[in-house]
């Protein structure tokens, strides 16, 4: 027998019983709960607060400064995990029953979003978007996390959805700092643009896609395209602040802003009509093309690889 064929049967075989009980799930959770919250008392005692935010009375920033530290590591550790499981599955299988590696890399994701939920309303950090945001990752998560099926499209969902956050929740904390004018600011700020935009404007095209195709839940498909439709609101937002940010660095107009101009101009001032463009995209379209023309899998595969 090869490696990869021991390696797949030890660790990777589907004789790993598709029909966890609950308890088995419920105990990774709690232990990734408590490592995080540990992780952010430690946070306090160890990171040094910027003397502008180290006020008698604790504001909104300070909490959100210390909490950045923990996301950044949430979001390092979840990268790492999600790739090594990815690689060595060879990818994504949209119908492959949930396995004990699958159960690892969400309940390390969700224990720390329950942690982070928890922080965020007790010291009021959360705005509304980001509100919705967790509320959603949470609810599809779960739903996902005790299904027999959907954990390595859900492996492949965290790995896409973390690989932009590390550099915003750094450009965060130098922002804070007062670190603007460094050149690794910018090279943080404009990363995660650009890793954000091609992720959730074309990686999440195709696993909505897919995912409404796969054996998973309609409860999860429905939360996936809900997800799908806020993070492409969120690419509209950071396309907005890239065509402000250009409008102030740059005297003369150029292509780079022309076009960013006629794609966010329009829309901006008719919200509703972005609204109905998102529900159309991220929900209408691959209901229709999946459930009623019944068309099949769109998978990006290089050799053996499926990739997305």
């Amino acid at each position: 027998m090869c490696w990869e064929q021991y390696v797949q049967n030890r660790y990777f075989s589907c004789h790993v019983k598709p029909a966890y009980k609950a308890m088995d799930r419920i105990t990774p959770l709690g232990v990734s709960f408590i490592c995080y919250t540990a992780i952010s008392i430690l946070n306090y005692r160890v990171t040094k607060c910027p003397a502008s935010l180290n006020a008698p009375n604790k504001t909104k920033e300070y909490r959100d400064f210390y909490g950045q530290h923990v996301s950044f590591v949430h979001a390092w550790i979840t990268v790492l995990l999600g790739l090594y499981v990815y690689m060595l599955e060879g990818g994504v299988d949209y119908e492959m029953h949930t396995n004990q590696w699958h159960v690892i890399v969400m309940a390390h994701s969700l224990g720390y979003f329950m942690y982070d939920t928890c922080y965020a309303e007790y010291f009021g950090v959360h705005d509304t978007p980001m509100r919705f945001h967790h509320v959603f990752s949470l609810f599809g998560g779960f739903t996902l996390y005790f299904s027999s099926y959907g954990g390595s499209a859900a492996v492949l969902s965290l790995l896409l959805g973390e690989v932009s956050n590390p550099w915003i929740m750094k450009r965060h904390i130098m922002r804070t700092k007062g670190q603007e004018q460094f050149l690794m600011y910018s090279v943080y700020e404009y990363t995660f643009a650009v890793t954000f935009l091609l992720i959730r404007s074309i990686g999440a095209s195709f696993i909505t896609y897919n995912m409404w195709i796969s054996p998973i839940n309609y409860v999860a498909k429905c939360n996936v395209s809900a997800l799908y439709g806020i993070g492409l609101f969120w690419c509209f937002v950071i396309l907005g602040m890239l065509h402000k940010k250009l409008k102030q660095e740059k005297a003369e107009p150029s292509c780079g802003r022309n076009l960013l101009a006629w794609l966010v101009h329009p829309l901006r001032h008719h919200l509703t009509l972005l609204v109905i463009c998102l529900v159309i995209i991220s929900t209408v379209i691959p209901i229709v093309l999946t459930q009623v023309y019944h068309f099949g899998y769109v998978n990006v595969r290089v050799g053996d690889t499926n990739l997305l």
